[in-house]
């Protein structure tokens, strides 16, 4: 089922990337880089490292509260990694990029400097300035994670987040 879906998403954007030019009729396709095809086809919603499970969690939101302008803030994000078992999760574990995917359109982005290891158990990262998507529309969240130790791509993923307002 699960690669049914990325082949369906990946036809379906290819698809709607595909334009007429008014002028003379020839369609243009926008690129589709490879590494959001990647971070589709080997997305995961539990990441498994060997005994070890880590589910992946994501929120989306646009802040209206003043001083904001009267059409929001860009979207901000945050991706939280938490090892199910509660166990120390790796510090060899780093999130390295994000991708939302909201109807035909990605904002590919990396996280901002600061991470949050708080909670031995646990891994948070946050994403800002991006596009003024919703609030109130739901998207897809895809995370790379990188392992320094095994120097290996991960990415995780959550569907349908939905764009809160803040307010």
């Amino acid at each position: 089922m699960e690669k049914i879906f990325n082949i369906v998403f990946v036809f379906t954007f290819i698809f709607q990337a595909c334009r007429k030019d008014s002028s003379n009729h020839i369609p243009i396709v926008l690129s589709f880089d490879d590494s959001i095809k990647l971070a589709v086809n080997s997305a995961v919603d539990t990441l498994i490292l060997g005994k070890q499970k880590y589910k992946f969690k994501a929120y989306l939101w646009r802040d209206f509260m003043p001083p904001a302008p009267d059409n929001g803030m860009p979207l901000r994000a945050m991706s939280i990694l938490t090892n199910i078992d509660s166990n120390t999760l790796p510090v060899e574990l780093s999130f390295v990029k994000q991708y939302v995917f909201s109807k035909d359109s990605i904002w590919a982005t990396n996280y901002e400097p600061f991470i949050d290891r708080y909670l031995k158990y646990q891994m948070i990262r946050i994403s800002g300035n991006g596009p003024k998507w919703g609030p109130n529309v739901y998207a897809d969240v895809i995370s790379e994670i990188h392992d320094s130790i095994r120097g290996k791509d991960y990415y995780v993923r959550e569907r349908n987040v939905l764009i809160e307002r803040t307010d």
